[in-house]
């Protein structure tokens, strides 16, 4: 049963082709990352917020060498490595 007001019928001159989306992000080159003893360290430029999530504090982190697109929330615990945070 098809509610009132939708057509089981559609003009398909006003379909258009699917057009990947292409992100510019992807293709920039990304500062070389610090291996120590197998773990991948990154470099925190700073904190911009903190708010709990699911019960947990969370912290808003700018990396250095990245945009700003590329802020994370992360927890406490991985920060148990630095002291600074």
């Amino acid at each position: 049963m098809i509610a009132e007001g939708i057509h089981e019928t559609f003009y398909c001159r006003l379909l258009n082709p699917f057009v990947p989306v292409k992100f510019e992000r992807y293709h920039e080159t990304f500062l070389p990352i610090q291996v120590y003893k197998q773990a991948q360290k990154y470099e925190v430029e700073g904190t911009l917020d903190s708010q709990n999530i699911r019960g947990e504090p969370h912290v808003l982190v700018t990396w250095r060498g990245y945009g700003d697109y590329e802020n994370t929330w992360q927890t406490a615990e991985d920060f148990k490595n630095s002291p600074e945070l």
